[in-house]
């Protein structure tokens, strides 16, 4: 989006996510954003009767994103951070206000404003060539980034049993108590065909902070596991030896109410593509 204001002074690049305001301004902002709903057609029935002047509905719009907030404020700072280090751009900071068309996704979502049309200098550097091109390439440098850290796969899991312990890699020369000398090549190949069998998961959520592994803290859902990447806990659901038996289990986990569940795969107890 490209932002406007009274004070034609204003400028500089801000990263907005659904959740409750922090402040009467930040409430102001998103009811002239949402009040362009007014002038579609049948916009009662489409939103539900969603006021954008009530603020008493911003409050329930807020709560049903507030499972991906982690995530959206994630991507956000990477997206402020880019403009301000890559392009130089004055950072305003990520900010929380009702914005409607974050509403109803099912995935973590953020709401760009580039900057101000209603400063002269800045709408010229957003309608200029080098401008587009240095906020969007920023833009896609921050969700690469993103993305390469939701699907870190240099994660150890840990299990809801305490003797459950993630295998411990080891080179082709090292040998287990399990695993006797011998010049069978057969033998050698089948204790390591299975140290790096490929089992499946489903995971459903991720956050900042660890929950206990219980099944009365994720909606009855039993098996569970977690493995932490980049500062964020990941939590699964079953472990299978098939794709298609934890595919299975993934629609069961969805039907529970984690509509963004999905399939992962492990191998000595990390992840992998």
């Amino acid at each position: 989006h490209a932002n406007a204001a009274t004070n034609r002074s204003a400028y500089g690049s801000e990263t907005w996510v659904l959740g409750l305001h922090k402040s009467a301004a930040a409430l102001e902002v998103a009811k002239r954003e949402n009040a362009s709903i007014l002038m579609e057609e049948d916009h009662e029935t489409k939103y539900e009767d969603f006021n954008p002047n009530n603020p008493d509905d911003y409050i329930g719009l807020s709560l049903r994103q507030s499972v991906h907030l982690d995530q959206s404020l994630s991507l956000a700072a990477k997206v402020q951070h880019e403009f301000k280090n890559t392009v130089k751009r004055y950072d305003r900071g990520v900010k929380q206000a009702g914005f409607l068309v974050l509403y109803k996704t099912t995935m973590p979502a953020i709401l760009i404003e580039l900057g101000f049309v209603s400063n002269q200098k800045e709408e010229q550097y957003l309608a200029s060539e080098k401008g587009k091109a240095q906020l969007s390439n920023s833009i896609y440098e921050a969700f690469a980034s993103y993305k390469q850290s939701v699907e870190d796969v240099n994660s150890t899991v840990q299990g809801t049993d305490p003797k459950e312990v993630a295998p411990k890699e080891t080179t082709p020369d090292h040998k287990t108590p399990e695993e006797p000398e011998t010049t069978n090549n057969s033998k050698e190949n089948s204790t390591v065909h299975n140290r790096n069998k490929k089992t499946y998961k489903v995971q459903f959520q991720m956050s900042s902070k660890k929950i206990a592994l219980e099944p009365s803290n994720f909606k009855g859902l039993k098996d569970l596991y977690v493995y932490e990447s980049n500062g964020y806990y990941k939590y699964t659901s079953g472990e299978f030896d098939t794709f298609d038996q934890a595919n299975a289990h993934k629609n069961k986990v969805r039907a529970s109410g984690y509509d963004t569940a999905f399939v992962v795969t492990f191998q000595n107890g990390k992840r992998i593509k």
